[in-house]
């Protein structure tokens, strides 16, 4: 899922996850999950709501493996993908743009805001 923000800038796949998991880890701490080939920002957020990141091979079917196992609270890979097992045990594109949009609307902010 790409992220636009509102004038229209490209944000990028990459922050789909991220802004995802802003969202979960900061209602719950605890563990995501994310591909070897994503960026070290989900490491930062979940360090900032006190939880962790598990890496896996490239590959959804990984990443979901490796959510179940460790009870994940999301999951994803770099290329956009956000991952909730609670819902899916897959990739869901309404489910990332859905938690983006609550956060979004959770703390008033624009996409831009939230970006800054």
């Amino acid at each position: 899922m790409a992220i636009v923000d509102e004038t229209g800038r490209y944000i990028g796949e990459e922050y789909s996850l991220i802004l995802a998991a802003k969202l979960i880890l900061a209602k719950k701490a605890g563990v995501a999950v994310a591909n070897l080939s994503s960026s070290r920002m989900l490491d930062d957020v979940a360090a900032a709501n006190g939880g962790s990141v598990i890496r896996t091979p490239v590959g959804e079917a990984h990443v979901v493996k490796a959510m179940i196992q460790n009870r994940a609270a999301i999951g994803g890979e770099g290329n956009g993908g956000v991952i909730d097992t609670r819902i899916v045990p897959g990739r869901d594109s309404l489910v990332g743009i859905a938690f983006v949009l609550q956060l979004m609307a959770e703390r008033n902010k624009t996409i831009s805001q939230l970006m800054s």
